[in-house]
């Protein structure tokens, strides 16, 4: 019956007195579940988690505070988070199910704002939680920011781990970007008075986006920050540091990459004060060249960063038009801004239809989680290596022990 998922942990036990056996039991309904779930279609994943999954998960979790021995309760919640990256991985129906019918988010949120120390705190344990942003639709988005996602990971930003800082800030950009997904370029953020209450985009700019321990946390930190100042103009003592850093974006070598830079363009250059530094150092060239350069490849993602770049382009070139009379633009100013305007290309406007809005999406979402994916494994194959590394320091401590407990006793025989 195991086997197939279907029993629970609290149907398969009876009540132990021994809290080692109850803590062996749940171990090993871990194993089972990550062998069940492991490499399965998302349809059974889902299957799986809605029948008993989601609730044995959410009842380890509950039991893990119980625990004496601090290490059991690590290997609990370390597993309980293990699993739940697996079920989630690409699998939006999963998580509608845990968010609407489950309490294994708030379980999650508790595992990170008050179960496990500051210090304590492991990639794996940000990553379950992210697996909801980043797999999940934007609805799903918005649901988990009103659960107060943002409000169990934010000290998790400052820390000195590259990694946990990275996959925190991950998901405030995830949480940002869902929004964005369902208004475009409509409206201001809704989330910015209450980020800026919670004191989020000081920790961007101040911790991240200046001091951030590696390149991923720098990038991401001004994507969210130019999602947040939509429509708004960057403060002076942001602007140079943003702006400067988007640009660089636009010459990743990850086309994900280059494309959150424009749309984060895009977002800041809405509002007339950013628009002088966007356009500083000869921007347009230097998009104009960007642009050449994406025009290699004909799949669906190029087509959608084509899109965006050529956008960028013709609402700053839009802008240069705004901001001066036509008296104030000479002939020759004139001609070249003309010249440089690409041809049948829309602008992202309000009234864009919402077909090829939700495709945009949907392409959209589709690449960012397979980098999300990539990212995931990495530190998944790195998890493992040192696990490994572990085990066999275990095993040979536990040999050297052995020997020497053979050594002792073969010279009290000999004695």
């Amino acid at each position: 019956m195991q086997q197939t998922g279907e029993q629970s942990v609290s149907e398969v036990q009876t009540p132990y007195k021994d809290e080692n056996q109850h803590y062996s039991k749940y171990l090993q309904r871990i194993k089972e579940i990550k062998e069940i779930t492991s490499a399965r279609p998302k349809e059974i994943r889902t299957e799986l988690a809605g029948r008993t999954m989601l609730r044995e998960l959410t009842e380890m979790l509950q039991f893990s505070r119980q625990l004496q021995i601090k290490e059991h309760a690590r290997n609990i919640q370390s597993g309980v988070c293990e699993v739940i990256c697996i079920i989630m991985s690409d699998n939006p129906e999963a998580i509608d199910l845990a968010i609407n019918k489950f309490d294994i988010v708030r379980e999650l949120m508790k595992l990170l704002s008050e179960d496990i120390p500051f210090d304590e705190i492991e990639v794996i344990h940000i990553s379950a939680l992210k697996s909801f942003c980043t797999f999940g639709k934007p609805e799903h988005r918005r649901e988990l920011y009103k659960l107060g996602v943002q409000n169990s990971i934010i000290q998790y930003m400052k820390s000195d781990n590259p990694n946990v800082s990275l996959q925190s800030t991950g998901i405030i950009y995830k949480l940002l970007s869902g929004e964005w997904y369902m208004n475009g370029f409509k409206c201001l953020h809704p989330y910015f008075d209450t980020f800026e209450e919670q004191g989020i985009i000081q920790i961007l700019f101040e911790n991240e986006l200046k001091r951030g321990k590696c390149q991923g946390i720098i990038e991401t930190s001004a994507e969210c920050l130019s999602l947040l100042y939509q429509q708004r103009e960057l403060p002076d003592y942001m602007k140079e540091e943003v702006i400067t850093q988007l640009k660089k974006g636009l010459h990743s070598e990850n086309k994900a990459d280059i494309k959150c830079s424009s749309r984060g363009l895009l977002c800041l250059a809405q509002n007339k004060g950013n628009v002088d530094m966007i356009l500083a150092d000869n921007f347009l060239n230097e998009l104009e060249e960007v642009i050449k350069v994406s025009q290699f490849g004909s799949s669906d993602f190029n087509k959608l960063l084509q899109e965006y770049l050529i956008n960028l382009k013709n609402h700053l070139i839009g802008s240069v038009y705004s901001i001066y009379d036509d008296n104030d633009i000479d002939l020759e100013t004139d001609s070249q801004l003309k010249s440089n305007l690409t041809p049948n290309s829309n602008c992202i406007t309000v009234g864009k239809q919402e077909k090829e809005k939700e495709k945009e999406q949907d392409k959209e979402q589709q690449k960012e989680q397979e980098k999300e994916e990539e990212q995931e494994q990495e530190q998944k194959k790195e998890q493992e290596q040192l696990k490994e590394q572990d085990q066999k320091k275990e095993q040979e401590q536990k040999k050297e022990q052995e020997q020497k407990k053979e050594e002792e006793q073969k010279k009290e025989q000999e004695q």
